[in-house]
């Protein structure tokens, strides 16, 4: 049962977040992207960097949507030369999906990008703060990795 003090520190944090993310895009410049890339491409690309070798149908569970909907999209983004389709040499019916050398340069873009912004507010913080919120953010991953296996863990039981 969720409390109501809970669900306020909940409310306070999400809050929070979204006020610092606002606040470090207005000083973060430009972002070095295409300017036709689709916010999906972009969903697209961070979920394929560090996992090549997914096929269309896997990212389409991901994305909640249909395998003619990726496969669209990865069209568009083969186009683009963001995204490499391969043949996978275990099973010639199947196409591997990964990100080109261009589009973990988007990546890498939209990283340094956010990277500095953090640097910029960690800066400002004593070693102690510091230390108390590299404690928290362990705790988060700890949580996030938690998450990660049950969704890994259901999709597995399909």
């Amino acid at each position: 049962m969720v409390t109501p003090e809970r669900a306020a520190l909940v409310a306070r944090i999400a809050d929070t977040d979204t006020r610092v993310r606002h606040l470090m895009l207005r000083w973060a410049g430009p972002l070095q992207v295409p300017s036709d890339l689709t916010l999906r491409q972009l969903q697209v690309l961070g979920l394929l960097h560090g996992h090549d070798g997914v096929t269309g149908h896997e990212l389409a569970e991901t994305l909640g949507v249909s395998t003619a909907t990726v496969s669209g999209l990865v069209e568009r983004m083969v186009g683009k030369h963001l995204v490499r389709r391969s043949p996978d040499p275990d099973d010639r019916r199947k196409v591997l999906l990964s990100v080109t050398p261009e589009g973990q340069q988007v990546l890498q873009g939209l990283d340094a990008a956010s990277s500095a912004g953090r640097d910029r507010l960690l800066e400002r913080l004593d070693p102690a703060d510091l230390a108390e919120l590299a404690r928290l953010f362990d705790l988060l991953l700890r949580a996030a990795e938690e998450v990660e296996a049950e969704a890994t863990g259901a999709q597995d039981t399909r």
